[in-house]
């Protein structure tokens, strides 16, 4: 091993300096003539260590016609080893810091209270919902009106609300067909004082922005009529029976709707989106069938839920981000080449490389479950291992490259 080769080159220093001292007297034993009589380069002594053998022990001469050579080449090798225990330093320095950085990044913004929080929803002296607090109410499964609104691309949705606050942000979800914050096809908010539409359709994301905005909607606690129906690549807006908005859309305008998510009064799905008020009101009519979410006692309203972004991910590559995949990719590759470093002189070092970024990504989603501001998901699995295995290769073919670059280079003893 190198680090071997070089205490023995700073013992075999040690040694010169003793018998140049004494060249006076030429009579400082030596195991090996070979050691005095050829001192060209470091590499010579090196070399010359790795074929000595134990020869009888006597006084010799030392050759000194190459002092200078050796006194400018033997020192700089001797500074080398200095130097690479300095850099062995630094580089395990860099590889804790590299290592602290993940859960310090993947917990942020360090939210671990209130994760579990109390379901307030209750029912209202109409008997309809009532959420005085934050609450949610939300189907079992997908509405089976959803896959029959994408093929006749017409939808009516009638609710009868009270806020209870004029102001309220979010946007604060009434009413959601929707799998967490960022995914929906429909839904009705309360931003502020007015009143925002999120509608899946082309020319909007997955997300239904940009919103279509009613300003002044919320500007009383009155009982207030709203109907959003569409037809014929129509949208159209109704509160108190007076027509708000109107507006074309693309043919066919429901064909980017996702047949397998919820639905849910109150809060989204994420349940990080709370509206607070009365719904005393809540259809949807798809092909001349009208589903009251009122009365439908299939409708859950669990005791407590978990204040989470959004439900976790358990079906990998479900719902993918190109930036949330990138991260996630292109951010295990320096933990790999850290634990590729690592382990390079191991029997199963690059396996175990990446079976390690593999466990470190598991426990930092296993944590996310329980930090209220993250969420856990398969696809972040699979991307960090890819990831991790990714920088374990480059540290490998690095190693390659360099390992063929040093064979290549010519022998300093020649």
């Amino acid at each position: 091993p190198r680090a071997d080769l070089d205490h023995r080159l700073g013992f075999q220093y040690g040694l010169f300096r003793e018998a140049r001292s004494n060249a006076s007297r030429h009579d400082y034993d030596f195991h090996d003539e070979r050691l005095l009589t050829c001192v060209r380069s470091p590499w010579a002594v090196v070399r010359s260590l790795e074929r000595a053998k134990p020869s009888a022990i006597g006084p010799v001469r030392v050759d000194t016609t190459n002092d200078k050579l050796f006194r400018r080449q033997i020192p700089v090798k001797i500074g080398r080893a200095e130097t690479a225990r300095v850099m062995r330093f630094f580089a395990w320095l860099i590889a804790a810091l590299t290592f602290l950085a993940y859960p310090l990044v993947a917990f942020w913004p360090y939210e671990f209270t209130e994760a579990f929080v109390v379901n307030h929803v209750e029912r209202g002296s109409l008997g309809g919902w009532s959420f005085p607090e934050r609450g949610i109410v939300h189907t079992d499964g997908p509405p089976e009106w959803v896959e029959k609104a994408i093929g006749t691309h017409a939808i009516d949705v009638d609710l009868r609300v009270r806020p209870s606050s004029l102001e309220q942000e979010g946007p604060a979800r009434i009413f959601t067909v929707s799998y967490d914050a960022d995914y929906r096809n429909v839904s009705v908010d309360q931003q502020g004082d007015g009143l925002s539409i999120r509608l899946r359709t082309e020319g909007r994301d997955h997300n239904g922005q940009p919103a279509f905005e009613v300003p002044g909607v919320f500007d009383s606690d009155d009982w207030i009529d709203i109907r959003l129906w569409i037809r014929n690549a129509k949208l159209h807006v109704d509160v108190d029976d007076e027509r708000v908005l109107t507006e074309w859309l693309q043919l066919n305008p429901l064909r980017r709707w996702e047949p397998s998510f919820h639905l849910a009064l109150g809060n989204d799905l994420s349940w990080d989106r709370p509206w607070l008020g009365d719904i005393d009101r809540a259809t949807v009519t798809v092909g001349g069938r009208t589903h009251d979410y009122v009365t439908d006692p299939t409708l859950l309203t669990p005791p407590w839920f978990f204040r989470n972004q959004r439900p976790p991910g358990v079906a990998p590559y479900t719902y993918v981000e190109r930036d949330d995949l990138l991260i996630n990719l292109f951010g295990f590759i320096p933990l790999g080449v850290v634990f590729g470093c690592w382990l390079r002189r191991r029997r199963w070092g690059y396996p175990t490389a990446v079976l390690l970024t593999g466990l470190t990504s598991l426990a930092i989603e296993i944590v996310q479950a329980f930090t209220p501001s993250r969420f856990p998901s398969l696809n972040d699995l699979v991307l960090n291992t890819l990831g991790g295995a990714i920088g374990v290769t480059i540290w490998y073919l690095a190693a390659a490259v360099r390992r063929a670059i040093v064979r290549r280079l010519p022998d300093p003893t020649d």
